[in-house]
């Protein structure tokens, strides 16, 4: 991650993929603008 490097989530341990899109989840709260709302329809 610190490098920056493209990784692909299929390579990952369900565990591990779970937890980082945890954390991206996480990071992205942090940022300013429009939050997302869940899809009423889907």
């Amino acid at each position: 991650l610190e490098g920056g490097a493209e990784i692909s989530l299929d390579r990952l341990r369900a565990e591990t993929r779970e937890s980082l899109l945890e954390l991206a989840a996480v990071v992205a709260d942090g940022f300013p603008g429009a939050r997302r709302q869940a899809d009423p329809i889907g």
